[in-house]
């Protein structure tokens, strides 16, 4: 660790790193480097694409274009190893509990 090391700034303190002609410049042990362009840092801003409510990955495009189609349906989604239900009436999940005893609920909104 030499005079110049992070460790024996204090706040406030700036030291120039190097020779005397250098003009980088150190303060809180933090370099500055000015000419940092922002491209560096992200992509432009010209690149991205314009913000596109539909596409909310939280709200699939599907369910919120076509939320009356699933509206009041029973919905059945299944796979290798679980089925989901989305029943619409306390009748439906009552015969959905009596045929499958086992079954457990999983309840939640958004």
């Amino acid at each position: 660790m030499g005079s110049q090391c992070c460790k024996n700034l204090t706040n406030g303190d700036a030291h120039t790193i190097g020779n005397n002609n250098s003009t980088d410049v150190v303060q809180n042990g933090i370099e500055e480097i000015a000419s940092q362009s922002l491209e560096v840092l992200g992509p432009k801003l010209s690149s991205l694409r314009p913000y596109d409510p539909t596409q909310e990955p939280i709200f699939p495009p599907d369910l919120k274009i076509n939320h009356k189609e699933y509206h009041g349906v029973t919905v059945k989604i299944s796979g290798p190893r679980v089925t989901w239900i989305r029943p619409t009436c306390l009748d439906e999940i009552l015969q959905l509990k009596k045929r499958y005893p086992k079954a457990r609920f999983v309840v939640g909104n958004t």
